[in-house]
């Protein structure tokens, strides 16, 4: 999302598509505006060859324009392209809009934006693309429900009543109406030192109001080749096909704690760390979790986090968590790209926690649902840097 400028604004976006019967749909954050008074601007994409249909805030400004109203402060402008076709390469659009106040002069101003297709190392099902680029572990709790995939040709068995008209293909992690479930999806990398940043593309069809209860995100699982107990992580030899049961943590032994998946390494004594968003707290809606490896016991867990996010079916929440290892912190935000709310924390790791070594490790994504609330949480894309 871009800024203002004093001939207009440019904003740099990147290219999280969903596909549906109407294209390939772009719900995003555009900009901010502040307005020193209130009045309206009315707002046109240049024409072009990619874009059916372009909506502001519900307004459609493209073809033809529209008229968006603004209230005095900041405004925020949530897009919604409907493209014609997947992004594969970067697209710019340029576009007008003129800001009326409700008494004085109107003014005229240019906008561009750049679109970028997401770059992706571990997968993606984003703009036309089904493309696992790791080898991964598919890993669920005792419950036994596993990560399905929907791939084109059987979207339909996921999205249906309000969100029907979606055909993207997703990795659905829990089913819909099943409580106390929990699956992942895991792959090794070879840490070296650097910060660490796992994102996730994450959206579901139906559920509970609030969703219960949301995602994890797994960092530095140690291996161990000789003396595991349940669930071995590393040195994976399929793709996307072998299911292994993972371990369910003890009832009360977190505030959320009904499904999720507790790696036990056997014979290993050091620590990893999970981070979890759900959508059901407020205002807390993140937890850190730091796990003992060698009997997956919970040493430690702490709800931080502001601003909350409410997702609806059919929203994309875009989670990003990063690991800073000059001060042990970690950071992390989630966006509903739909209806633009945030989430955000920030925590530094004290007690339980070792310096990583450079290793290779495991890492994961997770979704759980928890009694009496629940979704069928799934994901379009996973990526890592570090």
């Amino acid at each position: 999302m871009g800024g203002p400028t004093s001939s207009g604004f440019s904003s740099t976006i990147t290219a999280y598509t969903m596909s549906t019967t109407s294209g390939y749909v772009l719900t995003t954050p555009l900009v901010v505006l502040n307005a020193s008074t209130a009045g309206n601007i009315t707002m046109t994409l240049s024409t072009n060859t990619i874009v059916s249909y372009d909506y502001i805030n519900g307004t459609q400004i493209y073809p033809g324009q529209g008229s968006i109203n603004l209230r005095t402060g900041q405004n925020l402008l949530i897009q919604k392209l409907v493209l014609s076709s997947p992004v594969t390469s970067t697209i710019t659009l340029n576009g007008q809009y003129s800001y009326s106040p409700t008494s004085g002069v109107t003014y005229y101003y240019r906008f561009t934006e750049t679109i970028n297709p997401p770059t992706s190392n571990v997968m993606n099902l984003l703009n036309g693309q089904q493309t696992w680029h790791v080898t991964h572990y598919y890993v669920t709790n005792t419950k036994g429900y596993p990560p399905t995939y929907y791939g084109p040709g059987s979207t339909s068995n996921y999205w249906g009543g309000s969100t029907s008209s979606i055909t993207q293909p997703v990795l659905d992690l829990t089913p819909p109406t099943t409580p106390d479930v929990a699956a992942g999806m895991f792959w090794n990398e070879t840490y070296a030192g650097n910060p660490v940043t796992i994102t996730i593309l994450g959206t579901y069809s139906s559920g509970t109001s609030p969703p219960g209860t949301g995602y994890y995100t797994y960092f530095f699982v140690m291996e161990n080749n000789t003396a595991s107990k349940n669930w071995h992580p590393v040195n994976y030899t399929s793709k996307n096909t072998s299911f292994k049961s993972g371990t369910i943590a003890g009832g009360n032994t977190g505030p959320t704690l009904y499904g999720m998946l507790n790696p036990v390494i056997g014979g290993v004594s050091n620590y990893y760390v999970v981070i979890q968003w759900t959508p059901q707290g407020n205002p807390h809606q993140w937890v850190v979790y730091v796990i003992q490896e060698w009997d997956g016991n919970i040493k430690s867990h702490v709800l931080t986090g502001t601003g909350v996010v409410k997702p609806s079916p059919g929203d994309y929440i875009l989670i990003c968590v990063t690991y800073y290892p000059s001060n042990k912190t970690f950071i992390g935000y989630a966006i509903d790209l739909n209806n633009g709310q945030e989430s955000y924390f920030s925590y530094q790791l004290t007690s339980y926690y070792f310096t990583p070594p450079n290793q290779l490790y495991a890492f994961g994504i997770e979704a759980e649902t928890e009694k009496g609330d629940y979704a069928n949480w799934a994901t379009t894309y996973i990526n890592y840097q570090g």
